[in-house]
């Protein structure tokens, strides 16, 4: 059984030293988000914060947090401002959004590629991969499985795998483009993030897409994975996480994930109503699910 947890926007080192030891009671990996704020003001820090991680035992992940919007991750783009003849089109005008087909946004990509290898990650993980919205469509499916078969590749050949976490949508077109990310050669890891509060629903919502990921990991034999919401909880819900986290490990899921380690209190609008609970109930239902 493996466990983990996301770590975002702390840059400071001796927090981030303190931290991580915490993580490291409970986790055997952790997810550290690497933004385009990232890539231009704290190359160095971020790093010093996977040195960090390493010392304590952890593997790591990096993630493109909303780089070029195509991402999950509540941060701005500067490849986006600077680029609006490489984004989306809606009526003739662009959106906060890179068009994943484009050339330039396909080379930039590249170039965050190569300075996330050169901090030495276990994995790259493909956060939530999008274009125009939660929904996919025929076009959307397309060029998704075509822009990962070539970023995938890239980070194959360099001897680090990857790992793919997809909305948990149950509508026929997100299925096929589930079916064909899981396909993928070059794909390690795959899952989902069925945030069941988020998307106002019940802890079934968790049970559902834990069976689909296993049953379609299993088919094509990559490592199935699980997230687990631990932001935005309210009060008096905290034991929902603990519940979740047991169903995705009674369904068969060995790797299983919560987001975040600040149970979302770095960003107003996923703070949780206490997040010191959150993080302690997350930790508590890992450690049970490894004895």
């Amino acid at each position: 059984m493996k466990t983990g947890i996301s770590y975002i926007l702390t840059r400071d080192l001796s927090q981030a030293r303190e931290d991580l030891a915490e993580i490291a009671t409970c986790c055997d990996f952790v997810v550290h988000t690497f933004s385009e704020t990232d890539l231009y003001y704290h190359r160095q820090n971020m790093r010093e914060i996977m040195k960090l991680s390493r010392e304590q035992g952890l593997t790591t992940y990096l993630d493109p947090w909303g780089v070029g919007g195509v991402f999950g991750g509540e941060t701005f783009s500067l490849f986006v401002a600077e680029n609006p003849a490489a984004c989306l089109k809606k009526k003739g005008k662009p959106v906060p959004v890179a068009d994943i087909s484009n050339k330039k946004f396909r080379k930039f990509m590249k170039e965050w590629l190569a300075v996330a290898l050169d901090m030495k990650p276990d994995v790259i993980f493909w956060d939530e991969p999008h274009q125009t919205g939660l929904k996919y469509n025929q076009q959307d499916t397309r060029k998704i499985i075509d822009f990962l078969t070539e970023m995938t590749a890239f980070v194959s050949q360099r001897g680090v795998k990857n790992a793919i976490c997809v909305y948990p949508q149950s509508e026929t077109m997100a299925l096929k483009l589930w079916e064909k990310i899981a396909a993928l050669k070059t794909v390690d890891i795959f899952g989902t993030d069925p945030y069941w509060l988020l998307w106002n629903k019940k802890l079934d919502f968790v049970e559902d897409f834990a069976k689909k990921v296993y049953n379609l990991c299993k088919e094509h034999h990559k490592e199935a994975q699980l997230w687990i919401q631990g932001f935005k909880i309210p009060s008096g819900l905290e034991p929902e996480i603990s519940q979740a986290v047991g169903i995705a490990a009674k369904t068969g899921i060995q790797n299983i994930a919560a987001w975040s380690y600040d149970a979302g209190s770095l960003v107003d609008q996923l703070n949780s109503a206490d997040p010191k609970l959150v993080w302690q109930t997350v930790k508590q239902a890992f450690k049970t699910i490894k004895k």
